[in-house]
């Protein structure tokens, strides 16, 4: 659990799913260029909003020492964080991208903490990969109204499989894998 203060700026992940997936990529980029810290589980913070708040970063926000090129919030205390620390030491993310079709449902993460969590429980439409075989570990995963399930990511060895296109919900998706490959454990 790293220690924040006040000389930190968080990106509440709120205003990371509202960027166009171009920008969410040149934003992945520009927090790992500043060695920012990926927040995991919940985090209480203190915030400056005229008056010092306390307030919950989301898992999937994002703390950095430089100010962010998107909307964000001034650190106003010291806090321990649920956080990752982002480095240049990447997992391979591999986007299994053959015949791709639509499907609306749930979104369900079968991790019981981290940041997949972010996912859980969305709903819409995705488009999916068609291929049959999931490789590795399944750790995130599409139930449509029929309960047909579909893989969305998974895990093998030193690499996340994406099985979703940035369509959609695939943004978020893609968003979480590929930030999360960044992370020290």
């Amino acid at each position: 659990m790293p220690r924040i203060d006040s000389n930190y700026y968080a990106v509440d992940i709120s205003n990371i799913i509202k960027l166009e997936y171009n920008e969410m990529k040149e934003f992945i980029k520009w927090v790992v260029d500043n060695e920012g810290l990926l927040i995991t589980q919940p985090s209480i913070v203190v915030i400056d909003l005229n008056k010092k708040v306390r307030y919950t970063l989301g898992i999937g926000s994002v703390v950095v020492k430089s100010q962010p090129p998107i909307q964000y919030y001034k650190i106003s205390g010291s806090e321990w964080v649920d956080a990752c620390k982002i480095s240049y030491n990447k997992k391979k993310v591999i986007y299994v991208d053959q015949d791709y079709i639509i499907r609306k449902g749930i979104i369900i993460s079968l991790e019981s903490k981290g940041i997949f969590l972010l996912l859980n429980g969305i709903s819409g439409e995705i488009k999916i990969s068609n291929k049959g075989a999931n490789i590795g570990v399944q750790l995130v995963m599409l139930r449509d109204d029929s309960n047909n399930t579909y893989s969305l990511l998974s895990l093998d060895k030193d690499a996340y499989y994406v099985y979703a296109d940035s369509y959609g919900l695939g943004k978020i998706v893609h968003y979480a894998a590929e930030i999360y490959s960044y992370c020290l454990e």
